[in-house]
């Protein structure tokens, strides 16, 4: 009884794992660029894309968040400016791979809130861009029109506090994310 439990929640796991990678996408490295389609993800559609993370095992997290980063055609699909576009891909070099930016909530984290903001938004600073931090608000200039932004934050139920992070976009099908991106922009100005 027990083996067959331990059996049909393995192959559960294995499954929600698989789906759970394609639903990421698979990282495109080509340097063609990409044209940005707006973005029709809702802050729901990213509550659940996020949500796995809740459920995912280490490794699982990892993977995940690994496959998040951007490729270079993704990148000019958000940033106007070249320059920036290189800062920015400097920047996430150093985040995914000197950093290993992982997204891994802790376990005690059973809630996530989604803000979503469209870049139009950010740059007024109207709506939900009002949840997002200053610093992200300040790299709106550089960003290309239609794009819809989320920020997200893993909380304990009936705690504000936790563990938040900004930047997740899905571009053309694949959720991309740009932590902390402001800091590229930073180094520009």
């Amino acid at each position: 009884m027990i083996d067959n439990f331990t059996n049909i929640r393995n192959s559960t796991i294995l499954s929600c794992v698989i789906v759970l990678m394609l639903a990421c996408g698979t990282p495109n490295n080509d340097d063609v660029a990409t044209t940005p389609t707006p973005s029709s993800h809702s802050g729901q559609q990213a509550r659940a894309f996020v949500e796995t993370f809740m459920k995912a095992s280490s490794a699982t997290q990892k993977q995940l968040s690994t496959s998040l980063r951007p490729n270079a055609a993704e990148i000019q699909a958000v940033f106007v400016d070249t320059a920036i576009q290189r800062l920015v891909n400097i920047h996430l070099k150093e985040y995914f791979e000197d950093r290993q930016f992982t997204i891994a909530p802790r376990s005690e984290y059973n809630e996530v809130f989604i803000w979503t903001a469209t870049s139009e938004e950010l740059r007024i600073g109207n709506g939900q861009a009002l949840f997002f931090p200053t610093d992200f608000l300040r790299m709106s200039p550089y960003l290309n029109d239609g794009l819809t932004f989320h920020r997200f934050k893993f909380v304990k139920k009936g705690n504000a506090a936790g563990m938040s992070f900004e930047g997740l976009i899905n571009i053309n099908g694949r959720w991309v994310i740009f932590p902390k991106v402001w800091e590229a922009i930073e180094r520009f100005q």
